[in-house]
Protein backbone atom coordinates (compact mmCIF):
# COMPACT_ATOMS: atom_id res chain seq x y z
CA UNK A 1 0.00 0.00 0.00
CA UNK A 2 2.83 2.28 1.05
CA UNK A 3 4.45 1.89 -2.32
CA UNK A 4 1.51 2.70 -4.01
CA UNK A 5 0.40 6.03 -2.42
CA UNK A 6 3.95 7.35 -2.66
CA UNK A 7 4.28 8.22 -6.12
CA UNK A 8 0.92 10.22 -5.22
CA UNK A 9 2.41 12.05 -2.94
CA UNK A 10 5.56 13.28 -4.94
CA UNK A 11 3.10 14.21 -8.38
CA UNK A 12 0.91 16.28 -5.53
CA UNK A 13 4.44 18.10 -4.55
CA UNK A 14 5.95 18.09 -8.42
CA UNK A 15 2.40 20.06 -8.68
CA UNK A 16 2.40 22.46 -6.07
CA UNK A 17 6.06 23.74 -7.06
CA UNK A 18 5.12 24.23 -10.58
CA UNK A 19 2.42 26.48 -9.13
CA UNK A 20 4.76 27.93 -6.75
CA UNK A 21 7.48 28.62 -9.38
CA UNK A 22 4.57 30.44 -11.49
CA UNK A 23 3.19 32.56 -8.55
CA UNK A 24 7.02 33.76 -7.59
CA UNK A 25 7.23 35.00 -10.96
CA UNK A 26 4.39 36.85 -10.88
CA UNK A 27 5.41 38.76 -7.61
CA UNK A 28 9.07 39.21 -8.86
CA UNK A 29 10.76 36.76 -6.68
CA UNK A 30 13.78 35.18 -7.85
CA UNK A 31 14.80 31.49 -7.09
CA UNK A 32 13.31 28.70 -6.29
CA UNK A 33 14.01 25.41 -3.96
CA UNK A 34 17.69 26.03 -1.98
CA UNK A 35 19.56 23.52 0.69
CA UNK A 36 20.91 25.61 3.09
CA UNK A 37 20.16 26.69 6.96
CA UNK A 38 19.82 30.72 5.99
CA UNK A 39 17.84 31.16 2.60
CA UNK A 40 18.91 34.03 1.71
CA UNK A 41 17.37 36.98 0.71
CA UNK A 42 16.58 38.46 -3.34
CA UNK A 43 12.79 39.57 -2.55
CA UNK A 44 11.37 42.44 -4.46
CA UNK A 45 8.67 42.02 -1.99
CA UNK A 46 9.58 44.18 1.27
CA UNK A 47 10.58 41.14 4.01
CA UNK A 48 10.08 38.12 1.56
CA UNK A 49 13.00 35.80 0.94
CA UNK A 50 13.65 34.27 -2.79
CA UNK A 51 15.21 30.98 -1.26
CA UNK A 52 13.03 28.35 0.48
CA UNK A 53 14.28 26.05 3.60
CA UNK A 54 14.37 22.32 2.54
CA UNK A 55 15.13 21.64 6.20
CA UNK A 56 15.09 24.06 9.44
CA UNK A 57 12.90 26.64 10.83
CA UNK A 58 11.75 30.11 9.38
CA UNK A 59 8.77 32.69 9.31
CA UNK A 60 5.92 33.60 7.12
CA UNK A 61 2.31 34.84 7.12
CA UNK A 62 0.15 33.22 9.33
CA UNK A 63 -2.87 31.81 7.26
CA UNK A 64 -6.33 30.35 8.52
CA UNK A 65 -6.18 26.58 9.10
CA UNK A 66 -3.70 25.19 11.27
CA UNK A 67 -3.22 21.64 9.70
CA UNK A 68 -3.25 22.83 5.75
CA UNK A 69 -0.73 20.16 4.97
CA UNK A 70 1.16 22.39 2.23
CA UNK A 71 4.02 21.13 1.19
CA UNK A 72 7.68 22.86 2.32
CA UNK A 73 7.78 25.11 -1.07
CA UNK A 74 3.91 26.03 -0.41
CA UNK A 75 5.09 28.52 2.51
CA UNK A 76 7.15 31.78 1.24
CA UNK A 77 9.55 32.96 3.51
CA UNK A 78 9.68 36.20 5.09
CA UNK A 79 11.47 38.11 7.91
CA UNK A 80 10.12 41.58 8.52
CA UNK A 81 6.32 42.21 9.58
CA UNK A 82 4.35 45.12 9.56
CA UNK A 83 1.52 46.29 12.04
CA UNK A 84 -1.10 43.63 11.59
CA UNK A 85 0.47 41.19 9.72
CA UNK A 86 0.95 37.84 11.87
CA UNK A 87 4.26 35.60 11.61
CA UNK A 88 4.10 31.91 11.34
CA UNK A 89 7.02 29.52 12.27
CA UNK A 90 7.51 26.64 9.83
CA UNK A 91 9.52 23.71 10.89
CA UNK A 92 10.37 21.42 7.50
CA UNK A 93 12.19 18.37 6.60
CA UNK A 94 12.39 16.21 10.04
CA UNK A 95 10.85 12.94 10.83
CA UNK A 96 11.98 9.87 9.07
CA UNK A 97 9.45 8.19 6.75
CA UNK A 98 7.82 5.63 9.04
CA UNK A 99 8.83 8.01 12.49
CA UNK A 100 7.98 11.41 14.01
CA UNK A 101 10.91 13.55 15.55
CA UNK A 102 10.40 15.33 18.84
CA UNK A 103 11.57 19.17 18.63
CA UNK A 104 11.15 22.03 20.34
CA UNK A 105 10.41 25.34 19.05
CA UNK A 106 11.66 28.08 21.62
CA UNK A 107 10.73 32.52 20.82
CA UNK A 108 13.40 34.70 21.99
CA UNK A 109 13.35 38.70 22.34
CA UNK A 110 17.18 38.76 20.51
CA UNK A 111 17.76 42.46 21.87
CA UNK A 112 16.88 40.84 25.77
CA UNK A 113 17.09 37.11 25.55
CA UNK A 114 14.16 36.82 26.82
CA UNK A 115 12.28 33.38 26.26
CA UNK A 116 8.81 34.28 25.62
CA UNK A 117 7.68 30.51 24.65
CA UNK A 118 9.05 26.94 24.40
CA UNK A 119 7.05 24.39 22.63
CA UNK A 120 7.47 20.70 21.99
CA UNK A 121 5.59 19.47 18.52
CA UNK A 122 6.36 16.13 16.68
CA UNK A 123 7.60 16.59 13.35
CA UNK A 124 6.07 14.24 10.27
CA UNK A 125 8.07 13.38 7.20
CA UNK A 126 7.40 15.46 4.25
CA UNK A 127 4.75 17.52 6.16
CA UNK A 128 5.26 21.28 7.37
CA UNK A 129 4.64 21.90 11.35
CA UNK A 130 3.06 25.61 11.02
CA UNK A 131 2.55 27.53 14.59
CA UNK A 132 1.55 30.97 15.12
CA UNK A 133 3.48 33.49 17.00
CA UNK A 134 1.91 35.44 19.70
CA UNK A 135 3.77 38.81 19.10
CA UNK A 136 2.42 42.29 21.07
CA UNK A 137 6.22 44.52 20.68
CA UNK A 138 7.80 45.75 17.89
CA UNK A 139 11.73 44.30 17.69
CA UNK A 140 13.92 41.70 16.52
CA UNK A 141 13.34 37.97 17.50
CA UNK A 142 15.06 34.39 17.10
CA UNK A 143 13.11 30.99 16.74
CA UNK A 144 15.62 28.50 17.84
CA UNK A 145 14.97 24.58 17.43
CA UNK A 146 16.28 21.59 18.92
CA UNK A 147 15.84 18.25 19.46
CA UNK A 148 17.10 16.18 21.96
CA UNK A 149 19.03 19.05 23.68
CA UNK A 150 20.93 19.56 20.24
CA UNK A 151 20.09 22.81 18.05
CA UNK A 152 18.62 21.93 14.49
CA UNK A 153 18.33 25.34 13.15
CA UNK A 154 17.76 29.04 13.92
CA UNK A 155 15.83 31.88 12.59
CA UNK A 156 16.06 35.77 13.23
CA UNK A 157 13.10 38.00 11.80
CA UNK A 158 12.13 41.28 13.27
CA UNK A 159 8.28 42.76 13.60
CA UNK A 160 6.71 46.48 13.78
CA UNK A 161 3.84 46.93 16.27
CA UNK A 162 1.09 50.29 17.03
CA UNK A 163 -1.62 50.90 19.15
CA UNK A 164 -3.18 54.42 19.62
CA UNK A 165 -0.17 55.69 21.17
CA UNK A 166 2.13 54.83 18.00
CA UNK A 167 4.81 51.91 18.12
CA UNK A 168 5.15 49.68 21.10
CA UNK A 169 8.30 48.86 21.73
CA UNK A 170 10.33 45.73 23.96
CA UNK A 171 11.45 47.65 27.23
CA UNK A 172 15.13 46.96 26.83
CA UNK A 173 15.88 48.69 30.34
CA UNK A 174 13.48 45.48 31.86
CA UNK A 175 15.93 42.93 30.64
CA UNK A 176 15.70 41.11 33.63
CA UNK A 177 12.28 41.11 34.51
CA UNK A 178 9.92 38.41 34.27
CA UNK A 179 6.59 38.44 31.86
CA UNK A 180 3.93 36.90 33.22
CA UNK A 181 2.94 33.44 32.17
CA UNK A 182 -0.82 34.10 31.53
CA UNK A 183 -2.92 33.11 34.35
CA UNK A 184 -5.20 34.91 35.64
CA UNK A 185 -6.77 35.27 38.82
CA UNK A 186 -9.68 37.30 40.48
CA UNK A 187 -11.17 38.24 43.99
CA UNK A 188 -14.31 39.92 45.34
CA UNK A 189 -14.26 42.41 48.55
CA UNK A 190 -13.35 42.85 50.89
CA UNK A 191 -16.47 44.11 52.06
CA UNK A 192 -19.40 43.29 55.20
CA UNK A 193 -21.36 41.35 53.01
CA UNK A 194 -19.48 38.04 53.50
CA UNK A 195 -21.83 36.11 56.23
CA UNK A 196 -24.32 36.24 53.46
CA UNK A 197 -22.58 35.56 50.44
CA UNK A 198 -19.85 33.07 51.34
CA UNK A 199 -20.81 30.35 49.44
CA UNK A 200 -22.22 32.48 46.91
CA UNK A 201 -19.16 34.38 46.45
CA UNK A 202 -17.17 31.34 45.72
CA UNK A 203 -19.56 29.89 42.83
CA UNK A 204 -19.58 33.69 41.21
CA UNK A 205 -15.51 34.16 41.65
CA UNK A 206 -15.40 30.38 39.94
CA UNK A 207 -18.10 31.52 37.00
CA UNK A 208 -15.80 34.99 36.59
CA UNK A 209 -12.76 33.39 36.16
CA UNK A 210 -13.91 31.24 33.56
CA UNK A 211 -15.27 33.69 31.57
CA UNK A 212 -12.59 35.84 31.74
CA UNK A 213 -9.90 33.30 31.06
CA UNK A 214 -12.33 32.65 27.92
CA UNK A 215 -12.42 35.85 26.49
CA UNK A 216 -8.82 36.82 27.21
CA UNK A 217 -7.68 33.68 24.98
CA UNK A 218 -10.08 33.86 22.59
CA UNK A 219 -8.60 34.56 18.41
CA UNK A 220 -9.56 38.33 18.62
CA UNK A 221 -7.40 38.59 21.48
CA UNK A 222 -4.31 36.46 20.48
CA UNK A 223 -1.41 38.85 21.35
CA UNK A 224 -3.15 41.08 23.82
CA UNK A 225 -1.65 39.34 26.68
CA UNK A 226 1.45 38.19 25.05
CA UNK A 227 4.79 40.16 26.39
CA UNK A 228 2.98 41.70 29.45
CA UNK A 229 4.55 42.06 32.68
CA UNK A 230 2.36 41.05 35.69
CA UNK A 231 -0.75 43.53 36.70
CA UNK A 232 -4.13 43.85 37.80
CA UNK A 233 -7.16 46.27 37.09
CA UNK A 234 -9.88 46.93 40.08
CA UNK A 235 -13.27 47.31 38.70
CA UNK A 236 -15.99 48.54 40.63
CA UNK A 237 -19.50 47.35 39.91
CA UNK A 238 -23.26 46.67 40.95
CA UNK A 239 -24.76 42.91 41.01
CA UNK A 240 -29.10 42.76 41.83
CA UNK A 241 -30.45 40.14 43.34
CA UNK A 242 -31.44 38.34 40.10
CA UNK A 243 -27.54 38.66 39.16
CA UNK A 244 -27.59 41.17 36.39
CA UNK A 245 -23.83 43.12 36.61
CA UNK A 246 -24.04 47.12 35.76
CA UNK A 247 -22.40 50.42 36.20
CA UNK A 248 -18.67 48.69 35.66
CA UNK A 249 -16.11 51.72 36.57
CA UNK A 250 -12.21 51.20 36.72
CA UNK A 251 -10.77 51.86 40.18
CA UNK A 252 -6.93 50.55 39.39
CA UNK A 253 -5.26 49.77 36.53
CA UNK A 254 -1.79 48.78 36.56
CA UNK A 255 -2.05 47.03 32.85
CA UNK A 256 -3.95 48.85 29.84
CA UNK A 257 -7.73 49.70 28.44
CA UNK A 258 -7.17 47.73 26.23
CA UNK A 259 -6.78 44.37 28.96
CA UNK A 260 -9.75 46.53 30.97
CA UNK A 261 -12.02 46.28 27.94
CA UNK A 262 -11.33 42.69 27.77
CA UNK A 263 -12.03 42.01 31.22
CA UNK A 264 -14.90 44.08 31.55
CA UNK A 265 -16.78 42.76 27.93
CA UNK A 266 -16.52 39.13 29.59
CA UNK A 267 -18.02 40.13 32.80
CA UNK A 268 -20.65 42.15 31.12
CA UNK A 269 -21.69 39.66 28.37
CA UNK A 270 -22.52 36.74 31.01
CA UNK A 271 -24.76 38.48 33.18
CA UNK A 272 -27.03 37.52 34.24
CA UNK A 273 -25.29 35.41 36.96
CA UNK A 274 -26.73 33.09 39.26
CA UNK A 275 -29.32 34.79 41.64
CA UNK A 276 -28.83 35.37 45.06
CA UNK A 277 -29.31 32.23 47.13
CA UNK A 278 -33.24 32.00 48.78
CA UNK A 279 -33.61 34.17 52.20
CA UNK A 280 -30.19 36.27 51.39
CA UNK A 281 -32.02 39.49 49.88
CA UNK A 282 -34.00 39.52 53.16
CA UNK A 283 -31.09 38.90 55.45
CA UNK A 284 -29.16 41.45 53.48
CA UNK A 285 -32.12 44.43 52.98
CA UNK A 286 -31.16 45.50 49.78
CA UNK A 287 -31.94 44.41 46.48
CA UNK A 288 -28.29 45.45 45.03
CA UNK A 289 -24.76 44.63 46.36
CA UNK A 290 -21.43 46.43 45.13
CA UNK A 291 -18.32 44.79 44.47
CA UNK A 292 -15.07 45.63 44.01
CA UNK A 293 -13.28 42.90 41.96
CA UNK A 294 -9.87 42.58 41.44
CA UNK A 295 -8.60 40.90 37.78
CA UNK A 296 -4.67 39.52 38.28
CA UNK A 297 -2.81 38.53 35.72
CA UNK A 298 0.57 36.38 36.19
Amino acid sequence: MLGQVYPLVMKFHNACSFVLACSLMVFGITGCVTTGKNGSAGANTPGMTGNIKTQGVYTTLAMNGTDLDMPASGYIQKNSFGPGEVPAAVIIGYGNYNQQQLVTLELIEADTRRSLSSRDSYAAYGKAEIQTLSIRLSGNYKLRLTSGGTELDNWQFTVTRTNSSGTVQVDAANATASYGQGTFGIDIGPDNTSDFFDAYDDQLTYTMLNVITKEAGASTNDDLFAQRFPGKVVIQCNLDFQGRLTDPKILENTMDGDCAGVFQKALLDHSPYSAWPEGVRQKFGSDNRELKLTVSFD
